[in-house]
């Protein structure tokens, strides 16, 4: 089953106000409701270093446009796939050929900001919660992480920060999640050292024109710079590809570099199919890491799919171990959906 979502533009930001969500199925094969994965859907570590390289001369553009959170743009990513000599299924899908959001069991809408996503942050803004290790469900653009890079970044804070961003698709987190990381540390440097560091790592002569509309080449010289300075900052950022499994919570938990801290997924509780194995992935993470909480944003309602945080709620009333409250609700201002952020935490 296909799905679009009825949103106007190439991506949202904080500053549209969204109508009800819409759904058009399109006449594609039916998905059961319980798949295995694909082999290419198993969950997988992958490094940051190497979902940088693997656009290594590629020139990027990015905006904050109604946020200081950068983001790769859309049309960006769409022109880097137009210059790919053959495309995969789910990079189709990406490059908008087939007129979907999302595709169950293929592709999980992450090349776009939700609006919930926003709302995390507004909430994170607000509350002074504090997260040394950091898990991103269901990440996409990532930006309630990067966010709290950034957070990091101009705090000065040296105490350490782990990152573990998790996306179904792998090539949501190498065309966008880890550039938007390394556009998110650019953006806390001052105008002057950016267009510095800019300039002596491009190829190009124009290289500091280029990062003054928003462009930056990715260069080997560039990465290095990036990753030297996470290590002298102590931070640590992991990625995993892949479906919610036991696998995917094996895999996590195996790889912690300490105790999880804080959860954060946004609008991946759309679906009554998924449901369930999140529900289950959250449970997975607090066995290892008892004294983590979860902020899972959503709207009430996913009108055709049955999902929302109703939905949500009834399904974490099932397992007795976990307490859960409404911390952030957002009305719509009438004007669409409203949403809320539920925290999860388990009963000790």
């Amino acid at each position: 089953m296909a799905f679009s979502f009825g949103f106007g533009g190439d991506d949202i930001d904080t500053s549209l106000d969204i109508d009800a969500l819409q759904i058009v199925q399109t006449p594609v094969a039916q998905t059961p409701k319980q798949v295995g994965l694909a082999p290419e859907y198993q969950p997988k570590l992958q490094s940051l270093e190497s979902l940088l390289k693997a656009s290594v001369g590629v020139r990027m553009s990015y905006s904050t446009t109604n946020s200081s959170l950068p983001r790769r743009d859309l049309f960006d990513v769409k022109h880097q796939l137009m210059l790919q000599d053959s495309l995969t299924p789910t990079e189709e899908i990406l490059l908008g050929l087939t007129n979907e959001d999302l595709r169950v069991a293929q592709y999980e809408g992450g090349l776009k900001s939700w609006e919930c996503t926003y709302d995390v942050v507004e909430f994170l803004s607000q509350n002074n919660i504090p997260a040394q290790t950091i898990v991103e469900l269901g990440c996409g653009t990532g930006v309630p992480c990067l966010y709290m890079l950034q957070q990091y970044f101009q705090q000065n804070s040296q105490a350490g920060l782990n990152l573990i961003m998790a996306d179904y698709n792998e090539s949501v987190l190498r065309l966008v999640t880890a550039p938007n990381l390394l556009f998110a540390w650019l953006q806390t440097l001052d105008p002057e050292t950016r267009l510095s560091i800019l300039s002596s790592t491009s190829q190009t002569s124009n290289a500091i024109a280029e990062a003054r509309l928003g462009e930056a080449e990715i260069t080997e010289a560039l990465i290095t710079e990036f990753l030297q300075v996470l290590n002298q900052r102590s931070i640590s950022i992991q990625f995993i590809s892949g479906g919610w499994s036991p696998e995917f919570v094996q895999l996590l938990n195996s790889n912690l570099p300490a105790p999880v801290d804080l959860i954060i997924a946004s609008e991946t509780v759309y679906s009554l199919d998924t449901l369930p194995i999140f529900t289950d992935t959250l449970l997975g993470i607090f066995k290892k890491s008892p004294h983590a909480r979860a902020l899972v944003a959503a709207k009430q309602v996913y009108f055709g799919v049955g999902g929302g945080v109703l939905e949500f709620i009834q399904t974490l009333k099932k397992h007795p171990n976990v307490a859960y409250e409404i911390v952030y609700t957002n009305s719509g201002n009438g004007l669409g959906v409203a949403r809320t952020i539920v925290e999860v935490r388990p009963s000790i």
